[in-house]
């Protein structure tokens, strides 16, 4: 049983999001944007609102292309073991992945055994949604990964996209 909401979090992937939304806050609204909102007009309020469920759906979206990607990634890695030698599991043996919105008796990589082991499989395999890019752990969060080489969410969404990425400043020595 895997919650699908704790896996992207635990990649950072709302953080993506969210960068996405402060950063078109930014270009939009300039010095009058901040996270709370408080300093912009109705009309702006509604206007970021619009942006915030154009990114909502796109983690809807994602969040599914994601528990696709997680059980073909566990089915996979569960046949290829199956056909090798030293893991003996009977033909009639399946698996099934299922993804819950609790947190009781999730499958997680602190255990001994096949689930835990296909799970701890997954969770290195599996792309991060919207990429072609395996998770860093090396970074704070994989996602961060994403965001450093340019590929912000919104970039995916065509009424979004000319809004572009923050430019990089650097001091002058």
């Amino acid at each position: 049983m895997v919650n699908s909401v704790y896996e992207l979090d635990d990649l950072g992937m709302y953080e993506t999001y969210e960068a996405s939304t402060n950063h078109i806050g930014s270009v939009l609204f300039g010095d009058r944007w901040t996270p709370s909102r408080d300093r912009l007009t109705l009309d702006q309020l509604e206007q970021i609102e619009d942006i915030e469920q154009a990114l909502a759906d796109l983690e809807d979206a994602d969040r599914s292309e994601y528990e696709r990607r997680f059980t073909v990634a566990v089915t996979t890695e569960f046949e290829r073991r199956r056909a090798a030698t030293g893991w003996h599991m009977p033909n009639q043996l399946t698996v099934n992945v299922r993804f819950v919105n609790h947190h009781d008796n999730l499958t997680d990589g602190w255990e001994h055994g096949p689930a835990s082991e296909l799970y701890v499989h997954a969770r290195g395999a599996v792309l991060l949604p919207g990429s072609d890019t395996a998770p860093d752990w090396s970074k704070p969060t994989p996602a961060h990964s994403l965001l450093d080489a340019g590929h912000w969410p919104h970039l995916r969404i065509p009424s979004l996209a000319h809004y572009g990425t923050p430019r990089a400043t650097t001091k002058e020595s």
